[in-house]
């Protein structure tokens, strides 16, 4: 299976905002945060936009941090006042705020000051008996205890907004994780821009009433610092084609035209196999497990076409978008769910499955599907747990069948030997080595899985086609180690054996026999005599024919 299930959406999800307007049909919000620092480098970082925020924006700055609670700012004392922040999006970073301070407020004052956008550490509120307010200490290791998230969304949904008189123009406005905030803040440094004046009149700026630094504190230590980075903010309600770089994908379509040959050949190799050359060996599983190399076979195709649609306009690319997305739902559990019967042995050690197996490996497909069609429909990264925690179940299942047969057919080994019988050639010795086979080929699939994944993690955009060319030539290898071992073939070793050899001794063991064939008019007529039990052969009889003709 390509497992994948579906990192690889997750990975871009421009893609998978075609994906879900072309199953929904209906648009998603898509939000993306991506920091540019100086020296050319960038990285994306995770946010959960605010309802306060507009429902589609695309601003892009510098990075400004808040060195104290925007609430407690004062109004601008003069028109130049209301630019300190021009072209910046201001970062409120961890316990720089006491509860009493919500979005709005901090929104409002931002935009006061000229802010473009506003970005929110998940923990940029301390509680009210944390002591007073002061500056926040970005990197010191005595935080206030909350709940490790994962995700900004949970930093959204906890957050509740105050009544306020303030109204103010909504600013694009975002929370992000914590450490994802300190990452951010030591890119910030004094300000070199603002002016004297600005100094003096900020210098003894008071929070909540409470005073903060000595009248010779620096603006840079009361107010803001500004970070040697470009911070472009994206929102985008429709799903707009703009953002979509279609050169991620440009040598994909090469890989499957590639790939899609080989799982077309293994098709028919293992259909004629089945069908054809060992039918009278050819099992439920055998006729099932066609479905592996078809099932790869089709998603080959249709992401051929898939890719090569980008950036999806058009009626045609969205129904390849639609038949792509949901084989790739169908195919990680159809995949476990072969290999999953494959471990348990049926058809080959036993006929039947027990009743509690078959509802727990339902269960557990019927659970992965769902996962990953949730991890397909979700931009967030939990949506990834459930998924990881069934495929882990699933693995778990299959290898604990791999072992339940192995001791099995170990120990009908040792009895076949207990008894005088030679075990290398009962059909117990051929199973025992398919299931050891099978065992290496898992062990192998898992690792070469969380290898590509691992190695890959944050790359997908710059090295996405040898990504899939890797996962594609794993999958071919892996389904050609098992087919090959769990192909319909005799287990009866022996019997093959003493077959080939008595061919190979048939003309010395046996004597030479003559065929002739009588046409059915020589078989009538006066001149032929019937045989009797009286008939003397020895005499010299004149009337008895030259030619005797037995019919047997």
């Amino acid at each position: 299976g390509n497992t994948r299930p579906l990192l690889i959406v997750l990975a871009f999800p421009r893609m998978r905002q075609r994906l879900l307007i072309a199953l929904l049909g209906v648009p998603a919000a898509y939000s993306q945060l991506r920091v540019a620092v100086s020296d050319g480098v960038g990285f994306a970082v995770r946010d959960a936009p605010l309802t306060l925020a507009p429902s589609s924006f695309n601003v892009d700055g510098q990075l400004a941090l808040a060195r104290s609670c925007p609430c407690g700012w004062p109004q601008p004392a003069r028109a130049d006042d209301g630019e300190l922040l021009s072209g910046s999006l201001l970062l409120l970073p961890d316990a720089v705020c006491t509860e009493a301070c919500s979005p709005l407020g901090v929104i409002c004052a931002a935009g006061r000051f000229g802010a473009i956008a506003v970005l929110f550490s998940c923990s940029y509120r301390v509680s009210g008996d944390a002591g007073e307010q002061g500056t926040a200490q970005l990197f010191d290791d005595e935080y206030i205890g909350v709940q490790q998230l994962l995700t900004p969304d949970g930093c959204t949904d906890s957050s509740r907004e105050l009544v306020s008189n303030e109204t103010c123009a909504a600013l694009p406005a975002a929370f992000i994780l914590s450490n994802e905030s300190q990452i951010l803040a030591a890119f910030a440094k004094p300000p070199l821009r603002l002016n004297n004046s600005a100094v003096d009149r900020f210098a003894n700026v008071s929070t909540n009433g409470t005073a903060t630094h000595s009248p010779n504190a620096s603006i840079a230590h009361e107010l803001i610092w500004f970070a040697d980075i470009n911070v472009s903010f994206v929102r985008d309600s429709i799903g707009g084609d703009d953002d979509i770089d279609c050169a991620v994908y440009r040598y994909v379509p090469l890989v499957y035209l590639c790939t899609v040959p080989l799982w077309w050949v293994l098709t028919v190799l293992w259909t004629w196999n089945t069908y054809r050359a060992n039918a009278a060996h050819a099992r439920d599983l055998h006729r099932l497990l066609c479905w592996v190399p078809t099932v790869q076979f089709v998603h080959g195709i249709l992401s051929l076409f898939n890719y090569s649609s980008c950036p999806w306009e058009g009626t045609i690319a969205l129904v390849y978008a639609t038949f792509w997305a949901v084989l790739t739902i169908l195919k990680e559990p159809v995949m476990l769910l072969c290999l999953l019967l494959v471990a348990k042995g049926w058809c080959i050690t036993r006929n039947v499955l027990h009743r509690r197996e078959v509802c727990i490996a339902g269960t557990i497909v019927a659970l992965l599907y769902a996962s990953v069609s949730i991890q397909l429909s979700m931009q967030s990264i939990v949506s990834l747990v459930p998924m990881v925690v069934m495929y882990i179940a699933m693995l778990t299942d299959i290898a604990f069948s791999i072992l339940a047969n192995l001791r099995i057919l170990k120990a009908q080994l040792y009895a076949l030997r207990a008894f005088g019988i030679d075990p290398c050639s009962t059909p117990a010795h051929r199973k025992y080595h398919m299931f050891v086979h099978l065992a290496r080929f898992t062990a192998l699939f898992v690792l070469l899985e969380v290898a590509i994944h691992a190695s890959f993690t944050g790359r997908h955009e710059r090295f996405y086609w040898l990504f899939i060319l890797l996962h594609q030539l794993m999958e071919l290898v892996i389904a050609v180690g098992i087919g090959y071992h769990f192909r319909a073939q005799p287990f009866n070793v022996l019997f093959q054996q003493v077959q080939q050899v008595a061919t190979e001794l048939a003309d010395q063991l046996l004597p030479s026999i003559t065929t002739v064939e009588v046409r059915e008019s020589e078989l009538g007529g006066p001149n032929l005599i019937a045989w009797r039990p009286s008939l003397d052969l020895n005499s010299a009889e004149a009337h008895l024919p030259a030619t005797l003709v037995v019919l047997n």
